[in-house]
């Protein structure tokens, strides 16, 4: 199967949707954290934002390295609604768009898409743009490359606070920027971009190989080499691809578990 959110490359840039995502969470552990605010900036050139913004309980604690992140406590979620219970209205609005946020693959989007699964969704694999990338190869960014020194870099007014509706605003308006100046150079399809590395620049080029299959199929087959138990064979459901690792949903252990890339001797969708 493809998935079927990915959008044709040959789509003008005028007619894309693009979503600006970011999440605030209890920690940074794949398998154990959740997610305690979300943020969705639906954007269409000439069509009205869609803003969403919930905070979110984790049904786990928060821990203090993320609480003196982000500020928020379990005090301020413990009556907010769990992913589960929003889950439709993130599905419908991640719907057919290419995502857009800072450092977005690097935990992000296994997140998401370990909570969408659990709500009982497909994940998603839009193709992504990721703004840290925008500002180290195209706006010369180069000693600092927060989200909040490149909107000083770009001009764009840094939010307050960092909260995940600020973040997401603040990544929303560095793109629009960015696309504009893309637009006059000349780009005028998602293809474009991509001939530019500008689309999954979050990706090692491994990753971008096992994203090419797993963005063709819902559950591979791998083989797998643990220093501890060695060669295994496994069916997984991939989630995402983050760095040098796939998250993914591994039915011989059936539970979530992160694989290193370069420890998978073979893959093979079913």
């Amino acid at each position: 199967m493809t998935y079927p959110h990915l959008i044709p490359a040959e789509t003008p840039l005028e007619e894309i949707t693009y979503c600006a995502i970011d999440l605030e969470t209890t920690g940074t552990s794949f398998r154990h954290d959740g997610i305690v605010e979300l943020a969705i900036l639906r954007y269409k050139k000439g069509e009205k934002l869609i803003t969403f913004s919930q905070l979110l309980n984790p049904e786990t604690k928060i821990s203090t390295y993320a609480q003196n992140i982000h500020g928020i406590t379990e005090e301020m979620v413990k009556d907010a609604p769990t992913f589960q219970e929003i889950a439709d209205t993130v599905y419908d609005l991640t719907e057919g768009c290419v995502f857009v946020g800072h450092s977005l693959t690097s935990l992000d989007l296994s997140f998401l898409n370990r909570e969408l699964r659990k709500a009982g969704k497909l994940p998603r694999f839009n193709y992504t743009i990721d703004t840290y990338h925008l500002g180290r190869y195209f706006f010369r960014v180069k000693r600092k490359r927060g989200l909040r020194e490149l909107a000083k870099a770009m001009g764009v007014r840094v939010e307050p606070g960092h909260r995940a509706l600020p973040d997401a605003k603040m990544t929303l308006k560095i793109w629009i920027k960015a696309l504009d100046w893309f637009t006059r150079e000349g780009y005028k399809t998602l293809q474009d971009l991509m001939i530019k590395r500008l689309v999954d620049s979050g990706y090692t080029r491994r990753g971008l190989e096992v994203l090419r299959v797993v963005r063709e199929h819902r559950f591979l087959r791998i083989v797998y080499e643990s220093p501890v138990a060695g060669k295994t064979e496994r069916v997984v459901e991939p989630l995402a691809v983050r760095g040098n690792r796939l998250d993914a949903y591994c039915h011989l252990r059936e539970d979530f578990r992160s694989f290193y890339l370069q420890r998978i001797v073979s893959m093979q969708g079913l």
